[in-house]
């Protein structure tokens, strides 16, 4: 009867520190994932300033171009009102320079139009770390709850072995008094 009850307790033991094991695994996979997640994090701050950056440099850019553009518009008009032959070019020139300004607006429409789809596929991810956040701290809870339980089961196991232990004492000091009389 006692070799049994040890043998519970021993059987209890081992599975506390099979759940034990299983804990610090999961605690290890979760330190990784934030690991992760981190990584990324970081990777999508780096990603939203380059955006920011490369959108200046694009706004820049076209407001040099546009000031560029304007300059020359100037400078024929002033050619056509000297000589009316200039007044054809210049017409000519004010096309060229309507249509490039036409296209320099279509190219930073499709940038910024492109910029705005990276940003909401960093929206977009930043949501789905964020969800398997949750997740992992949903884990890590239930592990520690499993975790509280088998110190809860250890100990009680403890005080099973504890008991018998004192109770196997108290039976060889009965039987050695016994034999003693």
């Amino acid at each position: 009867m006692l070799g049994d009850r040890l043998c519970e307790i021993r059987w209890a033991e081992e599975k506390i520190l099979g759940n034990t094991s299983e804990v610090l695994e999961v605690i290890k996979s979760l330190k990784g994932k934030e690991d992760v997640e981190a990584r990324c994090l970081r990777e999508v701050r780096e990603l939203e300033g380059a955006l920011s950056q490369a959108t200046k440099r694009s706004l820049v850019d076209q407001k040099e171009q546009l000031g560029n553009m304007y300059q020359m518009e100037d400078r024929l008009a002033s050619l056509a009102q000297v000589n009316t032959e200039w007044i054809n070019k210049s017409e000519t020139v004010r096309g060229e320079f309507n249509r490039s300004l036409a296209d320099v607006n279509q190219a930073h429409s499709a940038h910024v139009k492109d910029l705005q789809k990276r940003i909401r596929d960093l929206d977009n991810d930043m949501e789905a770390l964020t969800e398997e956040r949750k997740r992992l701290r949903e884990e890590l809870a239930k592990a520690r709850e499993a975790s509280s339980g088998a110190r809860e089961a250890s100990s009680g196991a403890r005080e099973a072995i504890f008991e018998a232990r004192r109770r196997e004492e108290m039976l060889r000091s009965e039987v050695h008094s016994l034999r003693a009389s």
